[in-house]
């Protein structure tokens, strides 16, 4: 069943659909197609090919996948393919024994459209020569945790992988041996998870691994030296900005919640992001008032680095982004600030957290990248948050986290 919210896309989608039911049945009858396993239990796999091609923050929820993968299938290899960013967050994963880097155009893109489609036809050659290989490789179990026709045909169908198994959400259910319908309002760790009781994994651990090597160790080592800070020092991660804009916030706000922690629980104030949120970062580090004790490293670090400094910091603030999920597999206290997302859905996975939302009369969540009632600039949902309730949210959270730890 075809769950796409845009109603054009959702046509188009549907049209293409069709056509590859006639294709693949026609094919089907003159034998065209590999033999398929029937059911799980005939594979046995000794080779796993899982495809997680999506955005930062769905790359980090899909870590327990692979946990419960390794264990079920002890002697197995497991092969992922992923992005760029997928792959320097998943690099140092000891469940994974290879990753096959692949920046497919369509990672960042959240709905089909004709115009996407006639625009991949350029990368056919590439993606003749991928098949080719992936075939060669004989893989028994093939999963797709996003539920793209796309990914289906490319990397599960055509290399001819035994049994297969994704949700049914773009179409191409056709295409595989396992078609799950695709639940919208369960949390995304829970969905990854859940796929996998189709190959009797029942019960998966869902907390999120991350792992860094000893180069991202000696980066946070170097900051810290730099900065004139210890190990053990209360240090504040403000990451601002987020991949959609509509998930920002004021910058002066941050800025008085920066200025209130430090005031208040001192430390030193590190902002992170990519090189497209650096204006962010800057206009938040030059209007803060202690200009020595705020670190700008935005577009300075990689997003291993990154979780590196995590794993100490005392406190993290951002939205609704993918390193408010890196900062729940180390367990930090998180204050997230949330906009148009559904926090049942892709909500921060930990206790230690606290969530600022408010409610409004949109649906969550929402998937215009435009707000068309912006304040300020800024999405409705996001500018009616207020400095006091980021403030209160943290002062709750620390003060919850010192009686839990007896620490304070």
């Amino acid at each position: 069943m075809i769950k796409i919210h845009n109603q054009v896309n959702k046509t188009v989608a549907l049209v293409f659909d069709c056509i590859g039911k006639i294709i693949f049945y026609s094919g089907s009858f003159f034998g065209l197609w590999g033999i398929k396993a029937n059911n799980p239990a005939e594979i046995n796999p000794r080779k796993i090919l899982v495809v997680e091609e999506e955005p930062l923050g769905d790359v980090i929820t899909s870590t327990p996948v692979f946990i419960a993968l390794k264990h079920k299938f002890r002697f197995a290899r497991i092969s992922v393919i992923t992005n760029v960013t997928g792959s320097r967050i998943l690099n140092n994963n000891p469940y994974i024994d290879e990753i096959i880097v692949e920046e497919c155009p369509w990672t960042y893109s959240k709905q089909i459209n004709l115009l996407q489609m006639v625009n991949h036809l350029r990368y056919l050659k590439h993606y003749l020569k991928l098949i080719y290989i992936l075939k060669k490789e004989r893989f028994d179990l093939g999963i797709e945790l996003r539920g793209d026709i796309r990914n289906i045909i490319l990397f599960l169908f055509l290399p001819n992988i035994k049994y297969t198994l994704s949700y049914d959400r773009t179409g191409g259910a056709y295409l595989l041996n396992e078609a799950v319908p695709f639940d919208i309002s369960q949390h995304i760790i829970k969905r990854k998870t859940n796929l996998l009781k189709r190959i009797g994994i029942e019960k998966a651990d869902t907390k999120m691994q991350i792992y860094y090597s000893p180069e991202d160790f000696k980066k946070r080592e170097d900051i810290f030296r730099r900065y004139g800070m210890k190990e053990n020092d209360f240090f504040t991660i403000i990451h601002p900005g987020a991949s959609q804009k509509n998930r920002w916030w004021f910058p002066e706000r941050y800025v008085e919640v920066a200025n209130f922690v430090r005031k208040k629980y001192g430390g030193c104030i590190i902002l992170t992001g990519t090189k497209e949120e650096l204006s962010l970062t800057e206009k938040i580090s030059n209007l803060m008032k202690v200009n020595d004790k705020t670190v700008n490293l935005c577009a300075k670090l990689t997003i291993a680095e990154v979780a590196a400094l995590l794993e100490k910091a005392g406190l993290l603030i951002c939205p609704d982004t993918g390193i408010m999920h890196l900062a729940c597999a180390f367990s930090t206290p998180t204050v997230a600030i949330f906009g148009p997302g559904d926090i049942n859905i892709s909500g921060p996975h930990q206790r230690n957290v606290c969530i600022v939302q408010k409610k409004c009369s949109c649906e969550r969540p929402c998937y215009l990248r435009n707000c068309k009632r912006k304040i300020n600039g800024i999405s409705a949902c996001m500018g009616m948050i207020g400095v006091d309730e980021v403030i209160g949210a943290i002062t709750c959270l620390l003060e919850n986290t010192k009686k839990n730890t007896g620490t304070g």
